[in-house]
């Protein structure tokens, strides 16, 4: 005895009673159109966060450490700044999980909907929404860089006037900037880190490294933690310097902005006993 092709692959369910009344509700063509408003919202919302927060990229890579179970191959309560690390990567943990359910459902009703929901327009529609998503996976990293070159351009006319005075006297002690704040100078006798004692001053700068040429690196932190603002008077790429610090910094990628000026990200290599060992920024 054979079964026949329409008889083996059923497209209702086969329940009654509660059981089928909620299947029904919840496969209905009301409820799938509240899936994909919901799906693509999430979409919507991702793409706008990557774009205003400076430490979405952050929070999804350390996302990226946590297994599938919830186990966490690293404790971020041991990790700088966790007030807002913490919050984001849960934030984003949870968008994961919500896009996932709300894709499942929409699938599910393209095989045991209802028949509007099981028209080729609905496959089609599938197909355009994973792209849509998959592109988004693929591109998050460059869309996060792009969207922080924007934010950070107001802030270089502040910034091209810091550096001139810099420029024209670099301190050789601690001492105060102007639109600044205090800092301290390392190494001592002859400084090319200066490191600021305030995190929340006005430009969002955590420290300013002189390399050779006249070269400055403003390392920006806030909602701009993680990259560096470079005046190269030559207007040549970025390249490797040594900090002050007793480190190596690698350019990892950069982008011009316009007036000498380079929106860098840099990888970190702190000198161990004459040796480089690197490690991401």
């Amino acid at each position: 005895m054979t079964i026949s092709a329409r008889h083996a692959m059923p497209t209702n369910i086969n329940i009654s009673g509660p059981l089928k009344r909620l299947a029904s509700g919840l496969l209905s063509r009301q409820a799938v159109w509240a899936y994909w408003i919901f799906n693509l919202a999430l979409l919507v919302g991702l793409i706008i966060w990557v774009g205003l927060d400076g430490r979405f990229s952050q929070a999804a890579r350390l996302l990226a450490l946590v297994d599938p179970k919830g186990a966490s191959n690293l404790d971020i309560t041991q990790l700088p700044h966790t007030h807002y690390l913490s919050s984001r990567i849960q934030l984003l943990h949870l968008t994961i999980i919500a896009g996932f359910v709300s894709a499942g459902c929409i699938v599910i009703a393209l095989f045991f909907g209802a028949h509007s929901n099981r028209r080729l327009r609905s496959w089609f529609a599938v197909m355009v929404a994973l792209a849509a998503w998959l592109t988004f996976y693929e591109t998050w990293p460059d869309l996060a860089w792009r969207a922080q070159a924007l934010r950070v351009a107001p802030s270089l006319p502040a910034m091209e006037k810091v550096a001139q005075s810099l420029l024209k006297n670099w301190p050789n002690q601690d001492g105060v900037l102007p639109d600044v704040g205090p800092f301290n100078a390392y190494p001592i006798g002859k400084p090319r880190t200066l490191m600021m004692l305030k995190r929340s001053n006005p430009l969002h700068v955590s420290s300013i490294e002189r390399g050779t040429e006249n070269d400055l690196y403003f390392q920006l932190t806030g909602n701009n933690e993680g990259a560096t603002l470079a005046r190269l008077p030559q207007e040549t790429e970025p390249l490797a310097y040594y900090s002050g610090l007793e480190g190596r910094y690698e350019p990892f990628r950069f982008q011009a902005l316009g007036q000498n000026w380079f929106l860098v990200e840099f990888l970190y290599a702190p000198i161990v006993d004459g040796l480089n060992q690197r490690s991401l920024r």
